[in-house]
């Protein structure tokens, strides 16, 4: 299906979370001996993030497969949602998320 949410505030979310926030900052979350306040709140920032990019990538796999070249044409998830793996079979990975694409 299509999500309002995610249509509406990901590009944004994703450029926050991975251009504006420093990568140092992180990695102090990943740090147990930093004991960051409101890790958990950070955690689920990044989180939503994470599936923001894992939707992104698999909606551009949809749009390859059904031949669609424009890369802002909405597609469907079909049920059950985005899979788990999704960067298991997908070359470019968490990491390639860029400000331009953001």
């Amino acid at each position: 299906g299509r999500s309002a949410v995610s249509d509406g505030i990901c590009a944004e979310w994703i450029d926050l979370t991975y251009n504006k926030i420093p990568p140092a900052f992180w990695r102090n979350l990943d740090d147990e001996d930093k004991m960051l306040r409101d890790d958990r709140t950070w955690k689920a920032v990044r989180a939503f993030a994470d599936n923001c990019v894992k939707r992104r990538s698999y909606e551009q796999r949809l749009r390859n497969e059904s031949g669609i070249t424009n890369n802002n044409e909405p597609v469907s998830i079909p049920s059950p949602g985005v899979p788990d793996d999704i960067f298991d079979n997908d070359a470019r990975g968490m990491n390639s998320i860029s400000k331009e694409e953001a």
